[in-house]
Formats: structure tokens, C-alpha cells, sequence
């Protein structure tokens, strides 16, 4: 799993460093050999950070558009969308109504960049409520790999807000632990589930199966 964290390339662009070859890359480490890739956001990230028409731009789940990306600074919570609610990213809880709530409970971020659209085969899982309901949080599968976009530079005050007022951090710490998992195809977050009753059955003995499927 790679994480540019509100990083811009463009300082490193010289002779010596070529850093756009690096960018080629990491698209073929995504989509031909199933890495992870995840870009979150910041003043220097997406547009700002230059990545509109780099082959970033091709595996990540937004599409970026210079001039049109802005920043917004508005204070606001993340909603999460219709796909967000039984997606294993944003499940903070197993119960749909409690996650639901964990969300609506989840401390204000600073702001986020405005990206202006979603890739067709993409997921907004999460979006920020400001004018055109930007995606926050975003999830594509690109060749054998996977990517997803963070839209802002706040996650952290999920943290820090939720120790101060004297309550827990377990939310912040379980996004991104689903974030991860998810990234690098861990397992235990694939969408079908096959569970049997029991390890060791006898001989016409009957099993019983039950299939979780989500999405």
C-alpha cells in the first residue's frame, strides 16, 4: 500500500529525480501487480498537487480538473452516502443503525477538496455537505488493484476531538484499519462470506451454511 498524504511531486520533478517516472510506477503497481493506493487531501493534493493528467490521475476513483477543484474550508460533518452504509470501509459498527448514528456522531472536519466527479466504476462512500455534495470518501477498483481517495487533511480530528471531550478513539482507529484491510484485499473484508455451523461434521450429518453478501 502507497499513501501520498497532501504530497506534491512537482518539487521533485528535476533531472535528477524524474519523479513522474515514479508515478508510471505506481499505476502499474496498482493495476498490474494489485497494490494499494490512496491519496489524501490537502492544499497541495489532487489538482493542487498537480496530478490532473499524470497517470495518478488515471487509477485514482475522482476525476481531477484544474481550475475547477477548489478548497473548501466550510466546517461540516461527512454524510455517508447509500453505498457508504454497507460498504466494509465505512462500517465503524456491524449494525447498520448504529454505524449510522456513529457517523451522524462523528466530530466536524475543516474542509475538503472539491472534486467535481466520481469515476463511473467508482464508490462515493461518504460526501462533504457543502454546495454539490463533493465525494470525502471515495473507492475504485483499478486493474488487480485498488484505490481510494480521501478528500481532506481533518481525519484526524475524529481523534483528537473525540479524546478531548472525554469519550473514545476507536472510530478513527477502526476507519482506518477498514481502509487498509480493504486496500490490500485483506480476507476478512471480502464482500461474499460462506460460514458453517461448526468445523468437523459426521458422516449424512446436516450442515448448515449461511452466505453474507454485501454490496
Amino acid at each position: 500500500l502507497v499513501i501520498f498524504q497532501n504530497f506534491d511531486y512537482r518539487p521533485y520533478e528535476t533531472a535528477f529525480f524524474r519523479f513522474s517516472h515514479y508515478l508510471k510506477n505506481l499505476r502499474r503497481f496498482v493495476t498490474e501487480q494489485g497494490g494499494g493506493f490512496m491519496m489524501i487531501g490537502g492544499d497541495i493534493s489532487f489538482s493542487q498537487g498537480g496530478y490532473d493528467g499524470t497517470p495518478l490521475d488515471e487509477i485514482l476513483p475522482v476525476n481531477l480538473n484544474t481550475g475547477k477543484d477548489t478548497i473548501d474550508t466550510t466546517r461540516l460533518k461527512a454524510v455517508l452516502t447509500h453505498d457508504g452504509m454497507k460498504h466494509p470501509v465505512t462500517a465503524l459498527d456491524a449494525n447498520t443503525d448504529r454505524n449510522d448514528a456513529i457517523w451522524k456522531d462523528l466530530p466536524e472536519l475543516d474542509g475538503c477538496n472539491v472534486i467535481t466527479e466520481i469515476k463511473p466504476d467508482s464508490l462515493s462512500l461518504a460526501t462533504y455537505p457543502t454546495k454539490g455534495n463533493p465525494p470525502l470518501v471515495s473507492v475504485r477498483d483499478t486493474g488487480r488493484g485498488r484505490c481510494m481517495a480521501i478528500a481532506t487533511d481533518s481525519l484526524w480530528r475524529w481523534n483528537f476531538l473525540s479524546l478531548g471531550k472525554g469519550g473514545s478513539n476507536r472510530h478513527y482507529i477502526k476507519f482506518w484499519q477498514n481502509s487498509i484491510k480493504w486496500l490490500i484485499k485483506d480476507p476478512t473484508l471480502n464482500p461474499i462470506h460462506v460460514i458453517v455451523n461448526k468445523e468437523t461434521f459426521l458422516p449424512n450429518e446436516e450442515v448448515l451454511i449461511r452466505i453474507d453478501a454485501v454490496g
